[in-house]
């Protein structure tokens, strides 16, 4: 399972499985050096950049026609919504 950590606020997003296909679909636009905060999320220690990962699940939605990872980005990004609000609530 895959972790938005926003200073102390963390919330738990895809399983492992969601997130592999995620993660498949980026390899195929370019993998970490084109998406580094989204395969960053794999690590749940490492704090995550709301602004940068929102920019790279809005690129990488738009240049996947793969419905499944379409819902899942969608999941993504709800989550990392739910993060920020929490996160900015202090």
């Amino acid at each position: 399972m895959v972790t938005i950590r926003i200073g102390e606020v963390r919330v738990r997003s895809l399983g492992d499985a969601q997130f592999r296909s995620v993660l498949e679909a980026a390899g195929g636009m370019g993998g970490a050096p084109a998406f580094p905060l989204l395969c960053a999320l794999t690590d749940t220690d490492s704090e995550t950049d709301p602004a940068g990962l929102m920019d790279e699940i809005v690129r990488l939605s738009a240049g996947n026609a793969d419905a499944g990872v379409a819902v899942l980005l969608g999941q993504l990004r709800d989550d990392l919504l739910e993060a920020v609000s929490v996160a900015s609530e202090g």
